[in-house]
């Protein structure tokens, strides 16, 4: 009887400190599959209130905005511009906020390729909303689940075609210009125009190249581009400390009907002075004519 006792003490000294020291935060981590992602197969469409009712507005000059998630990965698109990104982690810090870690820019410190993780929150507000951004960033997207539509507590509603500028048909300018243009809209591959950025999308969710314009004024006909940075898993192999400099790399020519001409002029290797890659990177031909895809 006293050994039974002592090994129920024993057992319960024992479960006192495998419990101590425990994390009150949940963290999903899908490299060790600890636990399961419970955003997992998630789809929550950007709102915003009209009068009395939160509306998915679809607008032509970009859609609307949405926010998938999936096990090991999501897919955020803000109107005129969205991306997939590699889930590192998720920290649950409580019933109604998640922090998602996620892959982001490749930099150089110290002569070596460091990754920069993006940190994301999403906090649910209520039943029918949530708020979801990068952590440091104060403006956050209002979101709603899509199932919402379904029952009735959200609307949908399409941009009138009578409200819609008919770009097709006008010739492109600087104002214009922000948007997503390719050779086929249905290819993820192409370039995301902004203001003062260009996105080449080389591999999807593998391999992309951030430019910065050069010339800055919006007349401009000829936009000269040079290298701000690299994202995904496929720039590790770039050898890019060499490639940062305020040389253009890329220019972009407007041409009627609505379409741009794309030359990639390859790397500028500042130290042996050459250029590199310069082979085509988002289509056969180099330049290509792009058309707006949105």
């Amino acid at each position: 009887m006293k050994k039974v006792k002592n090994y129920i003490i024993g057992s319960l000294i024992l479960l006192m400190f495998s419990c101590k020291g425990q994390d009150k935060n949940e963290v999903i981590n899908n490299s060790n599959n600890q636990k399961v992602n419970d955003l997992n197969g998630i789809t929550l469409l950007e709102v915003e209130k009209t009068d009395s009712l939160y509306t998915v507005y679809n607008r032509c000059d970009g859609g609307n905005g949405v926010l998938r998630i999936s096990e090991k990965e999501f897919y955020y698109y803000h109107p005129q511009e969205g991306a997939y990104y590699n889930i590192q982690d998720v920290e649950k810090i409580n019933s109604n906020k998640y922090k998602i870690t996620s892959d982001g820019y490749y930099f150089f410190k110290n002569d070596k390729l460091i990754p920069e993780n993006s940190v994301w929150l999403l906090i649910k507000k209520n039943n029918l909303l949530w708020e979801f951004g990068k952590e440091s960033n104060k403006n956050k997207a209002l979101l709603s689940d899509s199932l919402n539509i379904k029952i009735g507590k959200i609307a949908y509603k399409v941009q009138p075609l009578s409200e819609c500028s008919e770009n097709n048909e006008e010739e492109v300018k600087g104002d214009n210009l922000v948007g997503k243009w390719g050779t086929n809209c249905e290819n993820p591959i192409g370039i995301v125009i902004k203001e003062n950025e260009l996105i080449m999308c080389v591999e999807p969710n593998v391999y992309y190249i951030h430019l910065t314009k050069i010339n800055k004024k919006k007349e401009d006909k000829i936009l000269k581009y040079r290298l701000k940075g690299f994202e995904g898993i496929g720039s590790k192999d770039v050898n890019a400390q060499s490639y940062f400099n305020d040389n253009e790399i890329a220019i972009v020519k407007i041409l009627e009907d609505n379409k741009i001409e794309f030359t990639w002029l390859g790397f500028y290797n500042k130290v042996n002075k050459e250029r590199q890659n310069r082979e085509s990177l988002i289509s056969n031909e180099n330049p290509t004519i792009l058309k707006k895809c949105y």
